[in-house]
């Protein structure tokens, strides 16, 4: 490869005029607060037909073949590319423009589905469009080598090479022919480096009346950033990120002495920057960006060294992108994100705070943009009635198998004077998030302080990126309650006058007496609380007269409170029980339960916890959130299991999961029993409403 001549630069502008649109070069509606001199324009690319740069080079490449008779009649001809999306839109395009016979595009498994459909859109009559998916590796491989014959086979093709073609980077050094004549007084460029083309195409026209060029890679993917100081090819930390246009493991060999001749420098970007730039380019000027577009406009919107310069240019070089991502980072970053972005790496105070422990916003940015969620923010954003649907929704994923989730590893901490204490870690996977909830469980803890901590990890499952972090001890509280909502909303009776009975006195019995009104609300006059405290029981009451206050339409309800060490006459007349405890012997007998009674059981999650006897599973139809775990971890069932009372095959009738697919058919007299430990995807679809309703905020 070797630089692109003016003159050819010009002829190839001839050969692609009427099939390339010659795009504008527009002033960026936003300034940098710490280089207001600096006026940044953007190349907009992503106006071409196939909304990339990539169609000057296929179609430059198609014609002067064709031109040149290195094919065959183009009625005939069979093109062949490898693209991760862009380059396969801007081929297929060229190949159906000038009537080729067949187009066939070989893409890496991970190519993103806006590309795939860009792609299949441009199939016609005349012109069969193709896609092959393979492996990434052997994707990457095809650009190394060129070689598709295990693709292909022997039939006569013509491939195009996405990066390592003359004529493809003639093609692309077009844009810096319009550059150079829509601003003449340009100083520096920013273009994304994928494979180089574009880069090294503009950088040849440019060079020449001295402006300075800059390529633009991702944090996640930057061989050229990593190579560059070093002077030799060096691979970097590669890893896949939604900025899949650039960037890449390695530079291409045929490149690396281009980028050495024509380039000033090789800028980094965080993701965080990224989304930035497309959330502020669509605001500000009402375009649409891919990564690979944002790039280049991150580097000069952030990067130190565009500070020193007064006019320069982003090459915006394709807007493909999935219009999820678009609503998330919109979702992510308000108007002045890219103001507060710039003050948060800008100053020093700020980097203090961040050392210090104190800055709520910086400590967001040290986590790549992360929003975090204090107990407070938790409450606001995840209000109960929509955590019971996103809560069922987890339920029915573990059962279908949809969501991943191993059992939770649980660690008993060797603590002295016969101290409880554990510490507990729960991942996930589901629809494109994947998340932990990390915790540490204290059952001695008193109040205020809770006797779970911790907090709740959502990250994208594409490439890793954290989103959030929430309060664990808020989110559990919550959550938990809605999985006992959707049982009982499943399995309890519907009949006038009903009463409830909650054992225990802590933050889980506040929640469930919320849950348990938002599903049965129209039923419940009644409500027994059990404790062993006075000031507890009286507390709780307190608590839950002031929700009552805040509901709408809520029928009367009378209070009883039950001061007891047995709880028998708490849940004689009960019709639904919620155990909420952190009992280590069970505090709820089989024996008093009343014809009909539903129960929800959550306080036990390890074999040192245990609500219940064995009679409770004997004399009553039993579910769970998660058969699993629940059959190897709460002292409650373990227990029962281990004397022989029961066998565990037959201790649980299905999962809740499997009865919101499938209902159930119960009578008045069952007893139903619902045992719950807890499971992560609850966590993560919580995490993921909470996100949601903050962008809705």
């Amino acid at each position: 490869m070797r630089r692109v001549s003016r003159a050819e630069s010009i002829a190839a502008a001839k050969r692609i005029a009427g099939k390339v649109t010659r795009t504008p070069l527009v002033k960026l509606n936003w300034t940098r607060p710490d280089a207001p001199d600096l006026e940044i324009y953007l190349k907009l690319e992503n106006l071409q037909p196939v909304s990339s740069f990539k169609v000057r080079g296929a179609v430059n490449v198609i014609q002067a073949r064709l031109a040149a008779g290195k094919s065959s009649d183009v009625q005939n001809m069979h093109v062949v590319t490898c693209s991760a999306g862009n380059m396969g839109q801007g081929v297929a395009y060229a190949a159906v423009s000038v009537g080729c016979k067949k187009c066939t595009i070989i893409v890496p498994d991970s190519a993103p589905q806006a590309k795939l459909s860009a792609m299949e859109r441009w199939n016609s009559p005349k012109t069969e469009v193709c896609i092959i998916k393979v492996p990434y590796e052997r994707w990457w491989n095809i650009v190394l080598t060129s070689d598709v014959t295990k693709e292909m086979g022997s039939e006569p093709t013509t491939f195009i090479h996405p990066v390592v073609d003359q004529d493809n980077m003639t093609g692309h050094s077009t844009m810096g022919l319009e550059i150079e004549q829509d601003l003449p007084e340009v100083e520096a460029c920013y273009v994304a480096w994928g494979g180089g083309g574009c880069c090294s195409g503009i950088a040849s026209i440019l060079c020449e009346s001295g402006a300075k060029m800059f390529s633009c890679e991702p944090e996640t993917a930057n061989p050229i950033a990593v190579s560059w100081p070093k002077k030799e090819i060096t691979a970097p930390d590669y890893r896949p990120s939604f900025v899949d246009g650039c960037g890449g493991k390695t530079v291409l060999p045929a490149m690396w002495p281009l980028a050495q001749e024509l380039l000033t420098g090789a800028e980094t970007v965080g993701l965080t920057e990224i989304e930035i730039a497309i959330a502020t380019l669509l605001r500000r000027n009402r375009t649409v960006a891919e990564g690979a577009g944002a790039c280049a406009v991150a580097a000069a919107m952030f990067g130190e060294g565009a500070k020193k310069f007064k006019k320069v240019v982003c090459v915006v070089c394709g807007g493909c992108l999935d219009s999820s991502k678009l609503v998330e980072f919109l979702g992510k970053h308000g108007e002045e994100a890219a103001t507060e972005r710039i003050a948060s790496i800008e100053s020093p105070q700020k980097k203090q705070k961040l050392a210090d422990g104190h800055d709520h916003r910086t400590l967001a940015s040290a986590f790549g943009g992360a929003k975090i969620f204090s107990a407070q923010d938790v409450k606001r954003f995840l209000p109960m009635e929509q955590c019971i649907g996103s809560t069922a929704e987890a339920l029915k994923a573990l059962s279908s198998g949809a969501g991943f989730m191993p059992v939770r590893a649980v660690t008993k901490l060797p603590l002295p004077d016969k101290k409880l204490g554990f510490v507990a870690s729960m991942p996930s996977y589901f629809e494109g998030y994947c998340g932990c909830k990390l915790i540490t469980v204290f059952p001695g803890n008193q109040a205020p302080l809770s006797s779970h901590q911790g907090l709740v990890m959502l990250c994208s499952g594409e490439d890793g990126r954290i989103l959030s972090l929430s309060d664990a001890h808020k989110v559990t509280m919550i959550r938990t309650a809605a999985s006992s909502a959707v049982a009982t909303n499943l399995l309890a009776l519907k009949r006038p006058g009903m009463t409830l009975a909650i054992l225990g006195t802590g933050h889980q019995a506040e929640s469930h007496f919320e849950a348990m009104l938002a599903v049965r609300s129209d039923f419940i006059t009644q409500v027994n609380l059990w404790g062993r405290s006075q000031v507890k029981v009286e507390k709780l009451r307190h608590v839950c007269e002031e929700l009552l206050s805040k509901r709408t339409s809520q029928r009367a309800v009378s209070f009883k409170l039950f001061v007891e060490p047995s709880a028998q006459h708490a849940v004689a007349d009960a019709d639904i029980v919620c155990t909420v405890t952190s009992a280590t012997s069970p505090i709820l007998c089989g024996a008093w339960l009343k014809s009909g009674a539903h129960v929800n059981a959550v306080g036990a999650c390890t074999p040192a916890f245990s609500e219940f006897d064995a009679t409770c599973l004997e004399k009553s139809r039993c579910f769970c959130d998660t058969r699993e775990a629940c059959l190897r971890e709460p002292g409650d069932i373990l227990g029962p299991i281990g004397e022989g009372s029961i066998a565990a095959e037959k201790v649980f009738e299905a999962e809740i999961g499997e009865v919101l697919e499938k209902g159930i058919h119960r009578s008045d007299e069952d007893i139903t029993f619902y045992k719950a430990v807890g499971i992560a995807l609850a966590d993560l679809t919580a995490a993921r409403l909470i996100t949601s309703n903050l962008s809705k905020a």
